[in-house]
């Protein structure tokens, strides 16, 4: 709960950044869910919030009609019920600390390489990386989504401060290197580290995935004009000496 949340927040004396469902409540009554990410201050409660955007199919956003959300309940134990929708954020937040501008990616919402670019042009010098991949347990899924942080920040050249609650916590630079991480998975453990601030940007921040439409407009346009000329001129003929 909040009151709970604040107690901690001011025994440590520090800001906490951390992950929860937030419940609105609607002028009709209507409850809205959100899994969000909330940014709070020992003095001045909580300062910031991000809603997650890009929500997981049939998992937190449930596609198609009642019938379709009675299946899926059915499935992981909630026989009869129809499971709510969380709420969809409207864009990406950009908190502060330390005089540092960064923004936040909720779990796999990282797997979008334009996602952290968009932070990096909002202004954000770092990423917060948060996620539940308790799911998992100890899979290989851990060690993937780690990679994937690697590859955003390189994409963004963008510091990624990860932080799980089953594995694998990190801190990684813009170049995609792991300076420091909880090692393990499904294990307890504290990181402290510096992280890495970074003033130059990067191509693929610059103009995102236009290299690689181009790249595949290349192709395509090799192909229609090979059959273009094979139709016009015919097969080409291979001379072979017996």
């Amino acid at each position: 709960s909040y009151p709970r949340i604040l107690r901690t927040v001011r025994s440590i004396r520090t800001r906490l950044f951390l992950g929860l469902e937030v419940v609105d409540i609607d002028p009709d009554g209507r409850e809205r869910f959100g899994n969000s990410a909330v940014y709070v201050d020992p003095e001045r409660g909580i300062i910031g919030r991000y809603d997650k955007i890009k929500l997981v199919p049939f998992a937190e956003k449930i596609p198609g009609p009642d019938f379709v959300r009675k299946i899926v309940a059915s499935y992981i134990g909630r026989p009869g019920k129809v499971l709510p929708d969380f709420s969809e954020g409207r864009e990406q937040t950009i908190f502060e600390a330390g005089g540092v501008p960064f923004g936040a990616a909720n779990c796999y919402e990282v797997v979008y390489p334009d996602f952290s670019c968009n932070v990096a042009r909002k202004g954000g010098r770092f990423l917060v990386h948060i996620s539940n991949e308790g799911w998992f347990r100890d899979s290989a899924e851990l060690d993937q989504m780690l990679a994937i942080c690697r590859f955003r920040a390189i994409e963004s050249r963008m510091s990624i401060v990860r932080g799980t609650n089953t594995g694998i916590s990190a801190f990684i630079e813009p170049t995609g290197r792991v300076v420091a991480e909880v090692k393990g998975k499904e294990v307890q453990g504290v990181l402290d580290g510096r992280i890495r601030v970074t003033t130059g940007g990067s191509l693929y921040r610059k103009v995102g995935d236009i290299l690689a439409w181009l790249a595949v407009a290349a192709v395509v346009s090799g192909m229609v004009l090979h059959f273009w000329l094979t139709r016009k001129n015919g097969p080409p003929i291979v001379a072979g000496l017996r």
